[in-house]
């Protein structure tokens, strides 16, 4: 467990888009558009709703009423859910993220806030109190378009001294026995993308919302991920003060490993920090048919393992990623 200022997350803006499942006309977005289950981004028509699914992670906080202090308990990965209301325009009107611990909900008609800037689109609710950082792949530049996934954070702070924060990336997930087989001399495959998060100070005084560029060497003979971040950036979410460029302290790395037939890689991951933050991520692969495996995803989750005399450092959040085109 750690803890952290309250007023830190009930700011906090993190990542992009996100998912759910649904199916069948009338669902999710309302209006009697039809909602549309996700196969790829190439098949969204706007306008209308597009139902994804995924994985996420979601965090749990509740405030000592006496020295507003913030008990963190996150959660297990599990699925997320989501909708996202499309204008004619290609516009997002609405977007509606459901996990099994939390449900959050922009809609414009509400008096909420969603403000777009290429693929990043960061949402705010009317009282500025749900809040994320969404991206839409659907605004990336064509030859660097996604197909399969995307990926997202967000923060809650629906009553006074409790709330949570989140990641998820979600899509067309790889079936895990159309992952590419093993080939002993093909070597690692380099996916290149972004994530995006949220880190506190070791203090607990500050939050941020970050991003970071992402890459992650795949090797599919041993079934193993070597993945790093890059050129993380921090924006301050009580002042609002401009992103601050390339920190090295949270550039994160680790080795993540796959079963044969499993689509579901985990392992450890590590950030310098303070100290040496430590914890665990999980993700999956996307695309389907010739393009399986082609993309990946996944959420992570790093605090200070120093029981002894511990900071109050936590930087959580997720990823997307391709291979490059051919």
């Amino acid at each position: 467990m750690k803890k952290l200022w309250l007023k830190c997350f009930c700011m906090i803006l993190v990542a992009t888009l996100f998912g759910c499942g649904g199916g069948g006309g009338g669902g999710g977005g309302g209006g009697g558009l039809t909602t549309t289950i996700f196969t790829d981004w190439s098949s969204v028509d706007p306008p209308e709703n597009v139902a994804l699914t995924g994985i996420s992670q979601d965090t749990e906080y509740n405030a000592d009423p006496d020295n507003q202090e913030v008990v963190i308990t996150p959660k297990d990965v599990s699925t997320a859910t989501a909708t996202i209301r499309y204008r004619a325009d290609g516009s997002i009107e609405r977007i509606v993220v459901v996990t099994p611990h939390n449900e959050l909900s922009w809609n414009e008609a509400n008096g909420d806030i969603i403000n777009e800037n290429g693929p990043w689109v960061i949402a705010e609710n009317s009282t500025e109190l749900e809040a994320g950082v969404l991206f839409n792949p659907l605004e990336m530049p064509s030859a660097e378009a996604w197909e399969y996934q995307t990926f997202g954070a967000w923060a809650t702070a629906r009553g006074v001294g409790a709330g949570a924060v989140g990641a998820f990336s979600v899509g067309t997930p790889t079936p895990g026995d159309a992952i590419p087989a093993p080939v002993l001399d093909e070597g690692a495959v380099t996916f290149t993308g972004y994530s995006a998060g949220i880190y506190t100070s070791s203090d607990g005084t500050t939050a941020y919302a970050t991003t970071s560029d992402l890459s992650v060497d795949v090797n599919f003979y041993d079934r193993v991920l070597n993945i790093r971040t890059t050129g993380t950036t921090l924006n301050d979410l009580e002042t609002g003060d401009p992103w601050i460029d390339n920190r090295p302290e949270l550039s994160m790395t680790g080795t993540l490993r796959y079963d044969p037939g499993i689509n579901s890689f985990s392992g450890d991951v590590s950030a310098a920090g303070l100290k040496t933050l430590e914890g665990k991520s999980t993700g999956q692969f996307y695309g389907l048919g010739q393009d399986a495996a082609k993309e990946l995803g996944g959420v992570f989750y790093l605090s200070d393992p120093d029981q002894a005399t511990p900071t109050l450092e936590y930087y959580s959040g997720a990823y997307g990623a391709a291979q490059p085109a051919p």
